[in-house]
């Protein structure tokens, strides 16, 4: 596990690091692995991920999953309740206690993690309030984004941006 290169990043001044891949590619893995590293070397780390529900092997929805706690709420599911987005049903609760996690996490760790920033975000809705929160805040972020977003997203943090494939945060 390489923690030292958000420590690097940090002592850089840089604002971001950005793990991107497609779909499937290890991003959600990367991030809580990453996450946990730089907890074990002393730093508050908090936000977000989003891992898979699989049922038979297939993707039947995701998780959001708060990084301090473990806590846990079934964020989207293939079948109602929630908001339409794509093949999924956002569930209301859960984009809610992502959003209060993201924002006393701004307020209180050195890094947080989204996992992670898309076309809801980029729309104004999922956890854009959250990721404002987080804007705003000292802290340095860690997102995960797909290609097709990767820029869109990093234009919200401008320059201060370090790009890095799932791969690279592994043991």
């Amino acid at each position: 596990m390489n923690a030292a290169l958000v420590l690097q990043a940090l002592k850089g001044k840089k604002r971001a690091l950005l793990v991107v891949g497609p779909r499937e590619s290890g991003k959600t893995s990367a991030i809580l692995a990453f996450s946990a590293a730089l907890q074990n070397q002393g730093i508050s780390v908090d936000g977000v991920a989003s891992p898979r529900l699989l049922q038979g092997g297939q993707t039947v929805g995701y998780k959001v999953r708060r990084v301090s706690t473990g806590e846990e709420h079934i964020l989207c599911a293939l079948e109602p309740p929630g908001l339409v987005c794509g093949r999924f049903f956002f569930r209301p609760e859960a984009v809610t206690f992502a959003n209060t996690a993201l924002k006393e996490a701004a307020q209180s760790a050195e890094v947080v993690a989204i996992d992670e920033v898309g076309p809801l975000e980029l729309a104004g809705a999922g956890f854009f309030p959250g990721l404002q929160a987080c804007l705003a805040s000292r802290a340095f972020l860690i997102l995960s984004v797909r290609p097709h977003v990767a820029s869109l997203v990093a234009a919200w943090v401008g320059d201060q941006v370090v790009r890095l494939s799932p791969d690279l945060l592994k043991p």
